[in-house]
């Protein structure tokens, strides 16, 4: 059975539920329905480090670029050259903090910050973070959207066994302002 995780139940209000699919309204605790979203951003200094990094990649040209799991259990990437032959590409290794995303609803009434997802903290892939990775404290614009409704969709797997909530396999974020809903974020996180 679908479940809103333990960390946004106290928040959570019109809960619509189908097979695999949970979603639900953001509500303060103070009651105000509006929020400002915020997706965590890099400093001056990480964007800095990551186009480094970017410059370091090779260049695949007009080539389709794919991956799989080699039976050493690494990631393999390759670029496929005239239909059958494949040729191995390596790319530089990023800096953890570059794919970490956090997204938060700040509430317009009383200014409190609602954690809606941490890739870190929720979602399957949160099951083997490092520490390192735990440790890093985003960074997030000042600038704010206009303040707006907050929708939350996650997807559970459907299994016969009780699954922990919090362990979704998709998050889609949407803001919702004058009647329009538009996805603010989303992410597989299996």
């Amino acid at each position: 059975m679908t479940e809103v995780p333990d960390y946004l139940k106290q928040y959570a209000h019109n809960i619509k539920r189908k097979k695999e699919e949970i979603s639900f309204g953001i509500k303060c605790t103070c009651g105000c329905e509006d929020f400002s979203l915020a997706k965590n951003t890099l400093n001056a200094e990480e964007k800095k480090e990551i186009e480094e990094v970017e410059k370091q990649a090779p260049d695949t040209g007009w080539h389709t670029l794919y991956g799989m799991r080699g039976e050493d259990g690494n990631d393999h990437w390759y670029i496929r050259r005239f239909f059958f032959w494949k040729k191995e590409v390596f790319f530089p290794k990023f800096p953890y903090y570059y794919g970490i995303n956090v997204v938060k609803a700040v509430c317009s009434s009383c200014q409190k910050e609602i954690l809606l997802f941490d890739n870190r903290l929720h979602g399957w892939d949160s099951q083997d973070v490092p520490e390192e990775h735990q440790k890093y404290v985003p960074h997030f614009s000042k600038k704010m959207p206009k303040p707006g409704k907050v929708w939350v969709c996650l997807e559970q797997p459907d299994d016969e066994e009780e699954v922990d909530p919090r362990l979704f396999t998709w998050i889609v974020i949407y803001a919702v302002r004058d009647g329009h809903k538009r996805a603010f974020f989303e992410e597989e996180t299996a």
